[in-house]
């Protein structure tokens, strides 16, 4: 079955359009070979950018059997911008159950940190010009995952579902009449082979958030009978490109939040 559906093509069901969108969803490289992820050759390596060196801890990680998040950020007083960041274990430290955050109404969901004090820590060298991995401690306080099947489902590593192109191919394809089943097949033929499966659970999900997004913007369109306005109606086709939702995995170099509103409405005017 699954050789059957390594064949499949958007046009089957009039998709063309959707091409771009499978393009991105395949497109995940390594970055570095194999010998660059042994952990005596991590201490010193060199990065073009902060995005590259987060790219290749969490790869790193793959192949180790854990996951990874962002720690840390220093930055510059003067400029603000970040000159040394940190990566840890997913497993790094506790859960706060003081966050004020929370206004009293504190989460008490299982914990399942163990204060892990793995990391992989970066400085910007004046020198180079480039991301130096100026520490780097690869010693757990918990067993790793050896299992391939279940390394990929940490947080960091099953990212394929919580992409905008894979929610907007999820869209589409059921807009064109296809069952979650359906989708999650086609789906899970077209992402990388890094990626953890798209599961119905998540599948439903989207599909779930996108049905009420497109019932409150039919209200909108009744309660201010602007359904006739073009200008608004476009706006909303391109709200990938300036709603917050959607902007939440995007890279804005060092941006702060106002200035990437700025930005964003430049866009427009």
């Amino acid at each position: 079955m699954h050789d059957e559906l390594e064949t499949v093509d958007c046009d089957v069901w009039g998709l063309s359009h959707c091409d771009d969108e499978v393009e991105k969803l395949k497109e995940n490289e390594t970055y570095g070979s194999f010998e660059d992820f042994k952990s005596e050759h991590v201490a010193g390596k060199t990065f073009d950018t902060q995005e590259a060196t987060y790219k290749f801890y969490n790869q790193y990680a793959l192949l180790n059997g854990f996951g990874t998040h962002k720690h840390n950020a220093h930055n510059i007083m003067a400029t603000g911008a970040i000159f040394r960041r940190q990566f840890v274990c997913n497993k790094q430290g506790f859960k706060k159950l003081d966050d004020k955050r929370l206004n009293g109404n504190e989460k008490r969901r299982r914990d399942l940190r163990t204060c892990c004090e793995a990391t992989m820590q970066v400085t910007l060298s004046k020198k180079l010009g480039m991301w130096v991995v100026d520490k780097f401690q690869d010693v757990h306080n918990h067993p790793l995952t050896t299992t391939p099947s279940k390394v990929i489902k940490h947080r960091s590593h099953s990212k394929c579902h919580r992409t905008n192109v894979c929610k907007s191919l999820v869209a589409d394809l059921n807009n064109e009449g296809l069952r979650p089943s359906q989708i999650i097949r086609v789906l899970n033929v077209m992402k990388p082979s890094e990626e953890a499966d798209v599961t119905p659970r998540q599948c439903s999900s989207i599909i779930r958030v996108e049905r009420k997004n497109n019932a409150g913007w039919v209200n909108l369109n009744e309660k201010y009978d602007v359904k006739g306005n073009f200008w608004i109606q476009n706006m909303y086709n391109l709200r990938a490109h300036w709603a917050k939702s959607f902007l939440n995995d995007t890279f804005f170099a060092g941006m702060t939040t106002s200035g990437r509103s700025e930005s964003i409405h430049s866009f427009f005017d």
